[in-house]
């Protein structure tokens, strides 16, 4: 469409509204805010595996070579 006709391409688009801040609309949006708390969430978990890995294996745990 934009090669047939550029003209109402441009104008379509200029004729859209440019959001201020739109850093604001998403922060408070609510989905935005349960994603970023289920990837905080998600961390927490990460971290826990992680400490029973150290417990485990022990905090200065190297692979070595079979000669």
């Amino acid at each position: 469409m934009a090669e047939a006709n550029f003209t109402l391409v441009e104008n379509t688009l200029n004729s859209i509204p440019v959001p201020d801040k739109i850093s604001k609309e998403i922060a408070s949006d609510p989905e935005n805010v349960q994603a970023a708390a289920a990837q905080n969430t998600a961390k927490t978990v990460e971290e826990k595996v992680a400490e029973q890995v150290k417990a485990v294996v022990g905090e200065n745990f190297q692979f070595k070579k079979l000669k």
